[in-house]
């Protein structure tokens, strides 16, 4: 009888590919090219040992959140604690990028932090930029809609 990790080594091998590398289009063609390489030799490890595997990279100017690596049994086995550690990483990681850009003459907490603040304050005014616009897109697909119901009668 065959066993779920058989068979879970046996659909990864058909796609050849990690299911976690769907991210990977956000990335330049070499940089993604690697990265898969290595989400797929972790996830072949991780089939093979089924070990708990958690691998992340950080583009170091990149404002985005970090690509990982999460073995299926490490998702199986703990999956609240394993989305507390994705936050945690991401928190970690974006620290980590602000405090890159920061000359190193002004890496004290308090610049870190200013910085930090700054940083928060214009995603907020960029999500509230998007905010309007989906409410703007929102009333015009009610406008459209009512169109569309007038023209059927």
């Amino acid at each position: 009888m065959e066993s779920e990790r058989d068979k879970e080594l046996d659909r990864r091998d058909e796609h050849d590919e990690c299911d976690d590398h769907d991210q990977l289009d956000q990335l330049d063609e070499p940089t993604a090219r690697w990265l898969s390489d290595i989400f797929t030799r972790a996830e072949s490890i991780a089939l093979r040992t089924d070990c708990w595997l958690y691998i992340v990279m950080q583009e170091s100017t990149s404002p985005d959140p970090p690509f990982h690596y999460t073995s299926p049994r490490l998702r199986r086995d703990v999956p609240d604690f394993l989305e507390r550690t994705h936050k945690k990483v991401e928190t970690t990681m974006a620290a980590a990028t602000i405090v890159a850009r920061l000359p190193p003459e002004s890496q004290t907490q308090a610049d870190i932090l200013a910085y930090g603040i700054h940083q928060l304050k214009r995603a907020k005014r960029k999500t509230e930029d998007v905010e309007r616009e989906l409410e703007s897109a929102q009333e015009e697909i009610a406008v459209l809609k009512a169109e569309l119901a007038a023209q059927k009668y």
